[in-house]
């Protein structure tokens, strides 16, 4: 469910907001970089608001000299909790919208990497976003959840206009943290307006588009990549020559922290390349079209559960109108990038979800995407009631841990949730996935024998149908 079609509006001329889906987040995250390079209206002085903000924090982090136990660590850490901004509908969470966000153990981690930062020498603040380059457990959905709390009230300000202007009805909210105070540095309440989920009764606030990216400009991968191509020497003489072009965040850390100059270097030329947003109209990521052409086949062909026996023929259904979609209606083309390389298993995943969302709001049925349930996230849960649940876990014919998905997986979410019934969808793009998957029935069907559980496998085959171009 879009916001624009909940609550009935559109973008006009120069309009330029982000329209969330309110049921599920969009895998985007603002970017501090984007802002500071295009502040306007309520977000004009942000770049120098957020220097300020973090100039506090530095300035704690030092006084703590590194000792956690210290007060002033302490102040940090009630300063930098950066709890998830579910109104925001940003970054895939376990329950669809709304997440952990930052917890004590991840404040911790900022508090670390800024001290870190400090204990290198890092003298700039201009880009807060460096911390992650130094410290694990700091990625863009820590940096975005930073930045929209830092800046809140103009983000309600941007919202505020956007409904005064389409006449849209708010609602009256409170947050026991919606303002720092910097004289006394520590965070104040405030009441603000805003639009109101209607599903998860939260406020709605509304981002600039030109303010979101799949990744901040400034991160650790970047990082590594800058370093491989303009400074192999310092990587070899550090890593060794066999070192790989994809290595873990271990190794990105221990390159920053041996070589902060490097980081400083990569920072200015960041920042030289004028950074662009994610490109949302021809989506590359299939991050938003798969909402709208899944709405359109949806629609044109509804699964109707009056037509239906029991909650597993639903299931059933609604796989085989996702198979007959991708494989006997061009769906497979939203699979493929234009070059004719298989988009990212996150791609079918988007894909499935629409489809499946569609089908079960207009049913009544529950389906939640990236569940958590307890040993990791399921990729959905269907539900009509208790008694009548299903699991089903996607994953690419090609993927490297696909028959670990099989066979230990979807049995342990199974397991985890009292769940009897669960559906493995692969999704094959080449002759060489067909060929991997042979025999993979008996191997389910081993599984559901020995654990006592009904495991079917679903095959959909996204190989290219003709020669024209993969996108629609």
């Amino acid at each position: 469910m879009l916001f624009s079609t909940t609550f009935a509006v559109s973008r006009g001329p120069g309009e330029d907001w982000f329209d969330p889906f309110l049921a599920v987040d969009a895998k985007v995250w603002i970017d501090p970089l984007l802002i500071y390079t295009q502040e306007f209206g309520p977000f004009v002085g942000a770049h120098e608001e957020v220097i300020s903000f973090f100039e506090a924090a530095y300035a704690l982090v030092a006084q703590s000299k590194g000792r956690p136990a210290s007060a002033y660590w302490r102040r940090a850490e009630a300063m930098l909790y950066f709890p998830e901004r579910s109104e925001f509908c940003l970054g895939y969470t376990a329950d669809g919208i709304g997440g952990s966000g930052s917890g004590p153990d991840l404040t911790r981690n900022l508090v670390s990497g800024l001290w870190k930062a400090i204990d290198l020498g890092l003298k700039n603040l201009d880009h807060f976003e460096e911390v992650q380059i130094f410290q694990k457990g700091i990625g863009p959905d820590r940096i975005s959840d930073a930045v929209s709390k830092i800046l809140f009230s103009r983000f309600v300000e941007y919202t505020r206009l956007i409904c005064e202007t389409h006449s849209i009805p708010m609602s009256e909210f409170h947050y026991s943290q919606g303002h720092f105070n910097l004289e006394e540095r520590r965070w104040e309440p405030v009441h603000f307006k805003a639009p109101k989920n209607p599903i998860s009764g939260e406020p709605v606030l509304l981002c600039p588009q030109f303010f979101l990216r799949t990744l901040p400009t400034i991160n650790a991968e970047d990082f590594w990549k800058y370093g491989r191509e303009f400074a192999p020497d310092i990587i070899i003489a550090q890593f060794g020559d066999d070192i790989q072009s994809r290595v873990t965040k271990k190794e990105i850390i221990e390159l920053a922290e041996a070589n902060p100059n490097l980081v400083d270097d990569f920072v200015e030329h960041a920042r030289n390349l004028n950074p662009t947003p994610y490109p949302f109209g021809p989506d590359p990521k299939l991050l938003i079209k798969w909402y709208f052409e899944a709405l359109r086949w949806t629609t044109s062909t509804p699964i109707a559960t009056n037509a239906l026996n029991t909650f597993p023929d639903f299931v059933a259904a609604l796989i085989d109108s996702f198979r007959h979609f991708v494989e006997e209606n061009k769906g497979w083309r939203l699979l493929w990038n234009d070059n004719r390389t298989p988009r990212a298993e996150e791609s079918s995943q988007n894909l499935f979800m629409g489809v499946a969302g569609h089908y079960c709001r207009a049913n009544n049925i529950d389906v939640s995407r990236e569940a958590n349930i307890g040993r990791g996230a399921v990729d959905y849960k269907l539900s009509n009631g208790w008694n009548e649940r299903a699991l089903i876990e996607v994953k690419l014919a090609k993927n490297s841990r696909f028959w670990n998905g099989l066979k230990d997986q979807l049995p342990t979410y199974l397991r985890a949730e009292g769940i009897h019934e669960g559906v493995f969808l692969v999704i094959c793009y080449t002759d060489a996935d067909i060929d991997r998957i042979i025999g993979i029935d008996d191997v389910a069907r081993q599984v559901s024998e020995q654990l006592n559980y009904d495991i079917r496998v679903e095959i959909v085959d996204a190989r290219p149908k003709d020669s024209a171009s993969v996108v629609g």
